[in-house]
């Protein structure tokens, strides 16, 4: 969708969940789920499953996750060029989410 709606040289700056943090929590019981988990959605904290269950449906709004790697492919495989990680930017992205997140930019 971003390159259909971009003009030529547009370019896309995106935040999404850093899955590789949520595939960690999972794998260890002791993280800190207020730390990780800090929206309050009803769920259950019963078992280490729920930390992916958390980012992943999350009120139906996630559709895909992404790590470094498959971010940045994604982009170049639709077309992007200039396609790369970017740095947290307090003018454009949420701090809530600023250790949680993985951010990209790529050019049209």
């Amino acid at each position: 969708e971003f390159y259909r709606v971009l003009k030529p040289g547009g370019r896309v700056k995106t935040a999404v969940p850093d899955t590789k943090i949520w595939i960690k929590g999972y794998q260890n019981q002791n993280l800190d789920i207020n730390k990780f988990c800090g929206y309050q959605f009803g769920l259950d904290y019963i078992s280490e499953m729920d930390y992916l269950n958390y980012v992943f449906y999350m009120d139906n709004q996630h559709k895909y996750m992404f790590d470094e790697k498959n971010l940045i492919e994604v982009f170049i495989n639709n077309g992007f060029r200039e396609a790369k990680l970017r740095v947290f930017d307090k003018d454009l992205d949420s701090f809530e989410r600023k250790t949680t997140s993985l951010y990209a930019e790529a050019v049209k």
